[in-house]
């Protein structure tokens, strides 16, 4: 088991045909999945500009045929083979002391902290290096800094999150998460 290999998608179906591009529109082997294909919607979404604005671009492999491509928000890398890897979401993928980060990395990494029973990873906005990362914690009798040493030992340094403990963690009456009140709570 290699906990750094991506989860391989293969190779798009037939009628379909995919690139990869990275965060300023250009081809790359490395970046946002896009899809282009004949279903692919040429006017977005039905009545949402707003939403439409920025997933529904022009292939752009050949951007003045104008054939519409949808960037899918799935982060991937392609092989030597033209295979294409999950490497993550476009959405949860911030920037903090120069460095991009996927919060999916730090969220797996806790995963494998031991007795820790959940766990969320918040970016808070820091207008010194951008994001600060924090992961609010519960488990019996978690010490965050032995916590923070698990992730040192899988994280690079800039990636481990300051740590803060809870009994339980909030809900939305939905009863997910509530990870903006665990913000609100740590401004």
């Amino acid at each position: 088991e290699d906990d750094a290999a991506s989860l391989p998608l293969g190779i798009p179906l037939p009628n379909f045909e995919v690139c990869v591009i990275d965060s300023d529109g250009q081809l790359a082997e490395e970046g946002e999945l896009c899809v282009c294909a004949p279903s692919v919607a040429s006017g977005g979404y039905l009545n949402d500009e707003v939403r439409s604005q920025g997933k529904f671009i022009f292939d752009p492999r050949a951007p003045w045929a104008r054939r519409p491509a949808y960037r899918t928000g799935d982060l991937v890398r392609r092989d030597a083979t033209g295979a294409l890897y999950f490497a993550g979401r476009v959405d949860d993928m911030i920037k903090t002391r120069g460095y991009r980060v996927e919060l999916g990395e730090i969220h797996a990494a806790l995963s494998r902290v031991a007795g820790l029973v959940e766990f969320a990873v918040l970016a808070l906005p820091d207008p010194d290096i951008r994001h600060r990362l924090v992961a609010a914690v519960v488990g019996p009798g978690v010490d965050p800094k032995a916590v923070s040493a698990a992730l040192g030992k899988e994280l690079p340094a800039y990636m481990v999150p300051e740590i803060a403990s809870y009994d339980e963690l909030p809900r939305t009456s939905s009863g997910k998460i509530d990870k903006a009140k665990i913000a609100e709570g740590l401004a």
